[in-house]
């Protein structure tokens, strides 16, 4: 009941029974002022594995990891998690997020208990959203702990979910570094033409207008691109050119597939800028995609490439977390070069500037405790934060809407208002004179507009 209350973050869904977190990292945010515990309720059932797991921030910062094993039987099971623990009394922003992939699992979760209210964390100034394989699902980034161990040894080569951590990935890096709201469609052992393990004509192209693909792929199941991307990154090649030659799939077709990709992400995307990453698992294709951007007009139509430093020793071979930061701290500072506009960081809201809001009588205790949240939150990361800049946006429409005056009404509106007279009589004796004061009250009945409603957890 609670829909208009969080921010929903990547390809993630409110339905009658929860909020569900499709794909890599997606999952939902939300300020609360409040203390103790905070609790969530997930249900779930096994696709190719026999756990997920989330992570949870609080304030900027990861506070805990949830593991929800639920057995490889695909029968629904529901448990409650203790995602935030021993919370100060104030205002906090949790977050929390999907650590797993889509084709692992199905989950739900049902719904958040806490003691104090929910407030939506607004949208950064921008969305980025990565289009990948496993290295783009943080597939083998999660450190090898004791736990882990012990089910890599029935699960070979990092090859479970454990081993899985989409907010290590390099591609959730970069939206935090850059202050982006993030959003990826991807899946391990997936190609742009052809992958390992999957049917001759599955792949990113098919994937990508799906919500989540490999739980609903029926024409009724369209991701929506209501909030298109500002950029779009590929990283794709990797499981293509692996599975490519023994599945007779030629060069010449995975690279016009490398093509129909880009131009499928700008169709959905019309204003983003598309960028093609590869290196982290070796050089795919390099020269040949190079030349595919130059071909669709490169970064004078908004098409780039970008070569990211390799990485292997993670889980299956794939990057660890180190790894994982090297080809963020990369990517970050190309797209500052390259792709994003050059006042991009220094157009960032200060706090000197969000200060000066906060002295506006309009604004609640509620907001000015969200700035002074956002504002410590900041200062942690060094001061270059855009959620500053989001936290700006939000207390100006929120003084904006306060002081916006009535409408006026139309001719046709006022042709349907009803009219209610009240006639008050008061007899006043002025110099032997009696006047009768007749007040007529006039009130206008608006028109309501419809709003769409969904549930979210409660």
């Amino acid at each position: 009941d609670e829909a208009d209350s969080i921010k929903v973050i990547g390809r993630a869904e409110v339905t009658a029974e929860g909020l569900v977190p499709h794909t890599t990292a997606s999952g939902f945010a939300f300020y609360s002022d409040c203390s103790g515990d905070i609790k969530v309720t997930i249900s779930g059932s096994s696709k190719l594995f026999d756990a997920q797991y989330f992570i949870v921030y609080v304030d900027g910062e990861i506070h805990t990891r949830i593991a929800f094993v639920h057995g490889k039987n695909r029968s629904i099971k529901t448990e409650t998690f203790t995602a935030a623990s021993g919370l100060t009394a104030g205002m906090h922003r949790i977050e929390i997020y999907r650590e797993t992939e889509e084709i692992n699992a199905s989950c739900v979760i049902n719904s958040i208990t806490l003691n104090g209210t929910l407030i939506p964390v607004p949208n950064a100034p921008m969305m980025i959203e990565f289009v990948g394989d496993s290295i783009t699902t943080g597939f083998g980034a999660y450190p090898v702990t004791a736990e882990s161990e012990a089910y890599l040894k029935s699960y070979p080569y990092g090859d479970h979910p454990i081993r899985q951590a989409g907010t290590k990935s390099y591609a959730f890096l970069t939206a935090a570094a850059l202050g982006m709201d993030f959003q990826a469609c991807c899946t391990s052992g997936y190609g742009v033409e052809i992958g390992y393990n999957v049917n001759p004509d599955e792949n990113l192209q098919l994937m990508y207008p799906y919500t989540a693909y490999h739980h609903d792929s029926s024409d009724e199941a369209m991701w929506s691109f209501e909030r298109p991307a500002d950029i779009v990154v590929i990283n794709l090649g990797t499981n293509d050119i692996g599975a490519g030659p023994n599945k007779g799939v030629r060069q010449a077709q995975i690279l016009e597939g490398v093509e129909n990709m880009m131009k499928l992400a700008r169709e959905k995307n019309p204003n983003a800028k598309i960028v093609w990453v590869t290196g982290m698992m070796g050089d795919v294709y390099k020269k040949y995609i190079e030349n595919i951007v130059k071909d669709l007009g490169g970064a004078e139509n908004g098409y780039y490439f970008c070569k990211l430093p390799k990485g292997m020793s993670g889980g299956g071979g794939h990057p660890d977390e180190s790894e994982h930061i090297a080809a963020s701290e990369t990517l970050v500072a190309f797209l500052r070069e390259n792709v994003l506009p050059a006042d991009y960081a220094t157009s960032f809201k200060t706090e000197a500037d969000v200060r000066a809001l906060m002295q506006h009588a309009k604004l609640t205790e509620s907001d000015r405790a969200i700035a002074e949240l956002e504002i410590a939150i900041a200062k942690k990361n060094g001061g270059d934060d855009a959620m500053l800049t989001a936290t700006y946006d939000s207390l100006q429409a929120k003084i904006n809407a306060a002081s916006a005056p009535m409408p006026k009404l139309e001719e046709d509106e006022k042709s349907s208002a009803w009219l209610v007279v009240v006639v008050v009589a008061a007899a006043v004796v002025v110099a032997a004179a009696v006047a009768v004061l007749i007040v007529v009250v006039v009130a206008s009945k608006r028109k309501k507009t419809p709003t769409d409603e969904t549930e979210a957890p409660s």
